[in-house]
């Protein structure tokens, strides 16, 4: 059974406000589509009345939403939110929302941004599991009730309108394809490339789930069995853009793993040879039929929360999509391939997340930031040298950025803003911060707009140069933790473009001096958030393996707390204060210090503010 991701809060990056350039996509790789924050005209949010999520997401390929040589994507897409009505939380109901291109795309009431297919008033019925048929006309759907006695595949026509109200109007009767029978569970539709049959998987055998085919158009045909794996489950089916082969997921080794059916022979393929012992679903296929989209924990470790990734059936080369930590799930890719401005075809997919602290919403992605090697930039690093001992050289250190002309040729414009036909570079810290220094640690941004600390960036002629400027206390940590003072070092910095995130790389050579290097060094970067109230976030790094405690002391000099006191090892550690003293009571409202001392007596302070 496809799995609808758990409500559970999980601490992601800081999102970010809305840039006010972007055609493809306003986020480069990665666009919150479903988000809850963003207001209709009439004043109403998005999210509104759907506390309940947004999952399951299936792309409507016709009518086209984007058409302006940037690039090609499905105007509607559908989803599923569960029932509020009270008692009947287990059903659900089918909706359509509007897949914005831009953040400025505003609508003018609410129900032109979202408004629901299918919906039972009592919470009686059940609607999930949205297929659209490529000529973007039909709509396959289960149909069950809230305890799921039996399933049904429907499916039902609507007109394809650029219109929402037009667009989600049906037109005619459903059509039963598969009918219900008691004890019976039919399940995950999938359109043939043709439109004329549906693949699904039912449990009807009685010995266990397996996939099925039936015909729809011109007339509804008998289901035809293509899986045949006793006391196993072959499950969420999709279609193969040449009409033979269907992707799918099994348990039959043990964890969930991708196999193809050809339905001409029945014969059965792994889709990886060499899979790894974790969970892989909900499996898509590319538009061209070379890839397959599916989700898998995050670094193929079972710890991990799902992200989205990419397989290469010819190569057996794969990639992971990774937003953040939230949990990615339930792709659907679209049927248009787009290319970037240095020719690499891509697909924008779709998905549910928690990503970004939105709530449980529909993103759009591509696999071109997480997939492809990174094109070249020239980095140079201000001030060039680090003294580590204190004093002087003030509280940032400069990255200048530019692009060597393969870049520029390849339709890249080191500059804040897009100069079509060539993209801009992203300069926020919205989902995927760009830039970054060290592969992860962001430039400076404003913490009310999320826009970087820069210098330069508005030139039209490709040869812009621009500053962004970091944390020197961070780099100093980073060095510290990486064992990387006292030489000099390559430094890797990261960006990425505006429209479809092709990711940009460089290197800058950096020195950290210091003399004090008798035992284990220590250093503090800033603690975040700060001011605060009443929790915050100190991250220290030990240069070497040693005793080190952190302790917070007010301005007289007398401790308020002990915060971590022991052994730690080389590296980066973080630890939180609560705002509270030794004794448990919360401190008051000025300025904290927090220091971190080795055992060999090096420390690092830093100031604190509590603001209540």
């Amino acid at each position: 059974m496809k799995r609808l991701l758990s409500l559970v809060a999980v601490a992601t990056l800081v999102a970010s406000m809305l840039p006010s350039t972007g055609v493809a996509g306003f986020r480069g790789a990665f666009d919150p589509i479903g988000r809850t924050d963003i207001p209709a005209a009439d004043g109403v949010t998005y999210g509104n009345g759907l506390a309940n999520g947004q999952q399951t997401p299936a792309l409507r390929s016709v009518p086209v939403g984007v058409a302006n040589g940037v690039a090609l994507m499905e105007r509607w897409y559908a989803f599923t939110t569960r029932d509020q009505v009270f008692g009947f939380e287990t059903s659900r109901e089918i909706w359509q929302g509007f897949n914005r291109t831009q953040p400025t795309t505003l609508v003018s009431v609410i129900g032109n941004a979202r408004s629901p297919m299918l919906k039972d008033p009592t919470g009686v019925v059940s609607y999930t599991d949205p297929a659209w048929s490529p000529n973007g006309r039909f709509l396959a759907y289960v149909l069950t009730d809230f305890q799921v006695t039996s399933s049904a595949i429907v499916v039902q026509e609507y007109t394809a309108s650029t219109n929402m109200t037009v667009s989600i109007t049906p037109v005619g009767s459903p059509i039963v394809v598969v009918a219900a029978t008691a004890g019976v569970r039919n399940r995950h539709p999938d359109w043939s490339p043709d439109g004329n049959s549906l693949a699904y998987d039912s449990d009807k055998s009685g010995t266990s789930i397996d996939l099925y085919t039936v015909q729809v158009f011109p007339t509804v045909g008998s289901p035809v069995q293509h899986t045949f794996v006793n006391n196993r489950a072959e499950q969420n089916p999709a279609w193969n853009p040449d009409g033979v082969r269907i992707c799918y997921d099994t348990n039959r080794f043990g964890p969930n793993v991708i196999e193809v059916v050809d339905t001409s022979t029945n014969a059965v393929s792994l889709a990886e040879a060499n899979f790894a012992s974790v969970s892989h679903s909900n499996p898509q296929w590319s538009s061209d039929g070379n890839s397959i989209y599916y989700d898998a924990p995050g670094a193929e470790d079972p710890q991990q929360n799902q992200n989205i990734w990419k397989l290469d059936l010819a190569t057996q080369a794969k990639c992971e999509i990774q937003l953040d930590g939230a949990g990615d799930i339930n792709v659907s890719a679209s049927k248009y391939t787009n290319h970037t401005n240095d020719g690499i075809p891509y697909n924008n997919i779709f998905f549910e997340s928690q990503a970004a602290g939105f709530g449980l919403i529909i993103w759009r992605a591509n696999p071109i930031q997480r997939c492809e090697a990174p094109l070249p930039m020239a980095v140079s690093i201000t001030p060039a040298t680090l003294n580590m001992d204190g004093g002087g050289g003030g509280t940032t250190v400069g990255a200048q950025l530019s692009f060597p002309p393969e870049t520029n040729a390849a339709g890249y414009v080191m500059s804040v803003l897009n100069q079509p036909p060539r993209e801009g570079v992203r300069f926020r810290t919205s989902i995927a911060a760009s830039p970054t220094m060290f592969g992860n640690m962001p430039a400076n941004f404003d913490p009310h707009t999320g826009i970087a600390q820069i210098s330069g960036g508005n030139g039209a002629n490709g040869s812009e140069q621009i500053t962004a400027y970091f944390s020197r206390r961070a780099v100093q940590a980073r060095l510290t933790a990486l064992g990387l003072v006292n030489q000099t070092v390559p430094v890797r910095v990261d960006a990425y473009s505006n429209i479809v995130g092709r990711t940009f790389r460089g290197f800058g050579l950096l020195r950290a001096n210091t003399t004090s290097l008798a035992g284990s060094m220590v250093k503090l970067e800033q603690n975040a958030p700060n001011p605060f109230n009443p929790v915050t976030k100190i991250r220290f790094a030990t240069s070497k393996a040693g005793n080190v405690s952190l302790r917070v002391y007010n301005v007289r000099g007398e401790m308020v707390k002990t915060i971590a006191s022991g052994h730690f090892e080389q590296g980066m550690h973080e630890a939180t204060w609560n705002g509270r003293n030794q004794a448990g009571q919360t401190v008051s409202s000025g300025v904290y210090y927090a220091k971190v001392s080795s055992e060999h007596g090096n420390s690092d302070v830093i100031k604190m503010v509590v603001a209540k």
